[in-house]
């Protein structure tokens, strides 16, 4: 629709969560609203959170479901700051602040709604810095629409891949059941997206590429020409390396 009007991608607002409705942390760890102290008899705010609570409502002793949160926040962290648009960060999200499933925290100027600094998860927090620095060195590509044409060196500007490296067709587009996406920018740049629960391997296009930043790991010495294994519920980038 932006482009259409002859507006540039920058001028969209990209988002996950806002400061009404659940925290990141809370999306991912809540199913229902918990706003019973805003004295509302629980019934203010929106019944309809579309989160996930890993399989556990709330607090959780439970390292499985404590990994997958975690990793679910990095994912859906990479998601926002590697798109196009201009990415909008809920002040927290970025250290896993929590209202604990309360999502409609007006009325609570205490503890609910106060950022937790002395909670806040450090690895989140040199994870979005990466992602941050990683966005500025790929301004150019968030600058002006990819259409999917050739540039000057006959590479497309924008090419998108099943994970078996195969374009994606018509019916790949309807799928409704795919999980898993590659996105192949100006030949340089490799997004990998897996959303399913299991690791998915994908084929590289040809040449050598080098690991950049993966939501799943905070290791980024990898270099491979064949393929990448990507865990599930993972966001990775890779980069073409220089004369390959």
């Amino acid at each position: 629709m932006f482009h259409r009007r002859g507006r540039e991608p920058a001028e969209s607002v990209n988002f996950v969560v806002a400061h009404d409705g659940f925290t990141l942390r809370d999306l991912l760890s809540y199913e229902r609203r918990h706003n019973e102290a805003n004295g509302e008899h629980n019934r203010d705010g929106q019944a309809e959170n579309l989160g996930w609570n890993c399989g556990v409502e709330g607090p959780t002793d439970d390292a499985q479901v404590l990994g997958l949160r975690t990793r679910l926040q990095r994912a859906l962290l990479a998601t926002l700051l590697l798109a196009q648009g201009t990415p909008m960060l809920a002040a927290g999200a970025e250290l896993g602040h929590s209202q604990h499933g309360n999502n409609n925290a007006y009325c609570q100027d205490n503890p609910t709604s106060w950022i937790d600094w002395d909670s806040a998860d450090p690895a989140l927090i040199d994870f979005t810095a990466r992602l941050v620095a990683l966005r500025r060195e790929l301004g150019p590509l968030h600058e002006g629409w990819h259409r999917g044409e050739l540039n000057g060196n006959g590479v497309h500007d924008i090419a998108w891949r099943r994970a078996d490296g195969a374009a994606l067709d018509t019916a790949d587009w309807h799928d409704t059941r795919a999980r898993t996406l590659a996105i192949v920018l100006d030949g340089r740049w490799l997004l990998l997206v897996n959303a399913e629960a299991d690791d998915h391997a994908f084929a590289l296009p040809p040449g050598a590429w080098q690991l950049r930043i993966d939501s799943a790991h905070d290791a980024s010495a990898w270099q491979g020409t064949q393929s990448y294994a990507l865990a599930g519920h993972a966001v990775a980038l890779l980069a073409r390396q220089e004369g390959a």
